[in-house]
């Protein structure tokens, strides 16, 4: 019923326009000036009002490829959800932050997309009432920035983890991390109600008829450094500080392993059958070579000097093992959080080609009233933007293991399991 409606206002209104225009080409007082009037009522962007309706073929292409995008930015999401908190290798703290992020792109999806589909089957107007307009408006704004301050958050959230993991790892509760998210939608609540409260330049007159982000100069500005300019510049920030602390640590490591390879290395000969075993023992193994027993039997002195080498030998390689052990896990934290690192460098990647353009026009076009930007290219735009909140998920799948197993496990759950059994007869000795 609802699209059969949409419908036939579009066709009303392209039979309007087109008798419109029939009328004003048989005056010979028509002029732009009052094309340009046509165009100031229907349009705040600059945007002709013919050049709104789009046709058949466009309408049937552009509605199917919209909903393709909402149904894998819903998928892709509800992946991620589910993957926290059913698969065990995710159930982390941290990754409550890709469970919030994930949470608002589901959102995205979910409410403001499918109205900006209704709008562009209508052909740019707005058929739905002012009240929605304003939810629908309120909404957007509020769930794309909260999608952006999480990714924010996430690249703070890394940044701790590998500059000061030791103290960190005890600051970073389940009550520090939900405050984070609590402060991420308060922000974001923050830059999104202004509007509903006055801060707009909207008429009553131009609610009813589409349903447009407000111009207001200020406001612009306001919300465009909140929501997507300030996150942008502190994001990059800390991944450069994020890339430079993990190459300091592993400059550390290796010299350490440098350092550490010549020392603490002792010989020993013990008796054993008709064989003398030599141990040496260095920082990471235990080598034994197997001597043949010599005809000349060792004296007293030598034994029992070799007694107290073996002694101090042992401890020694017993400190030892437990560096190394340390030393491994070190290796590994950093190794994880490097890969960590290089994730969000990808998706600070694609969230700025993803967003750069919307934000752009959106500041420039309040300020420069001879500026005109193609509806079509305009709204490319916007959908460029939603397309970031399909992608992520599909960026965790690729550049973390542990989210790529989890989703294996969830979607072919019989091929997770013939992979894992390859794991483990893999990893036996």
């Amino acid at each position: 019923m609802v699209i059969a409606k949409i419908l036939s206002v579009q066709e009303e209104l392209l039979n309007s326009s087109f008798i419109n225009l029939k009328i004003n080409n048989s005056n010979p007082h028509w002029n732009i000036q009052s094309y340009h009037e046509m165009q100031q009522q229907y349009s705040s962007v600059n945007i002709p009002l013919d050049s709104k309706n789009p046709s058949f073929p466009e309408l049937i292409i552009g509605t199917v490829t919209y909903v393709v995008i909402i149904m894998t930015t819903i998928v892709g999401n509800s992946l991620v959800v589910i993957s926290v908190f059913s698969y065990r290798p995710l159930k982390k703290v941290q990754n409550y932050f890709l469970v919030s992020l994930a949470a608002s792109d589901l959102c995205v999806a979910t409410f403001v997309m499918p109205l900006h589909v209704v709008k562009f089957i209508a052909g740019g107007r707005w058929l739905l009432g002012m009240t929605l307009c304003h939810i629908f408006t309120t909404a957007d704004i509020l769930l794309c920035t909260s999608s952006i301050l999480n990714l924010c958050a996430i690249a703070l959230d890394r940044y701790w983890a590998i500059h000061d993991p030791i103290n960190y790892v005890h600051k970073r509760t389940l009550k520090f991390v939900c405050r984070t998210i609590a402060i991420v939608w308060l922000a974001s609540a923050c830059i999104s109600v202004p509007p509903v409260i006055g801060w707009n330049d909207w008429s009553s007159e131009n609610l009813k008829s589409r349903c447009e982000l407000t111009t207001e100069k200020a406001f612009v500005v306001y919300s465009a450094c909140g929501s997507f300019f300030v996150p942008l510049v502190v994001m990059v920030i800390v991944y450069v500080k994020i890339f430079l602390a993990a190459r300091q640590r592993i400059r550390k490591n290796w010299s350490r392993s440098a350092l550490a390879g010549g020392e603490n290395k002792f010989t020993t000969r013990q008796p054993c059958g008709r064989k003398n075993y030599l141990q040496a023992f260095d920082n990471t193994h235990v080598v034994s070579i197997a001597l043949t027993r010599s005809s000349h039997t060792p004296s007293n002195e030598m034994l029992s000097n070799n007694s107290r080498y073996a002694a101090k030998t042992l401890n020694n390689e017993m400190q030892d093992q437990t560096i190394t052990a340390q030393r491994q896990r070190e290796q590994i934290s950093v190794s994880k959080e490097k890969r960590a690192a290089k994730t969000i460098a990808v998706i600070i990647f694609v969230f700025s080609f993803c967003w750069l353009p919307f934000f752009s026009t959106y500041v420039i076009l309040p300020f420069c009233d001879s500026c005109y930007i193609h509806p079509k290219i305009m709204q490319a735009f916007v959908w460029l933007g939603y397309i970031n909140s399909s992608l992520n998920p599909f960026l965790y799948g690729i550049l973390n293991l542990e989210f790529r197993r989890a989703f294996e496990k969830i979607l072919c759950p019989k091929l997770a399991n013939f992979n894992r059994r390859i794991r483990t007869f893999q990893n036996k000795p």
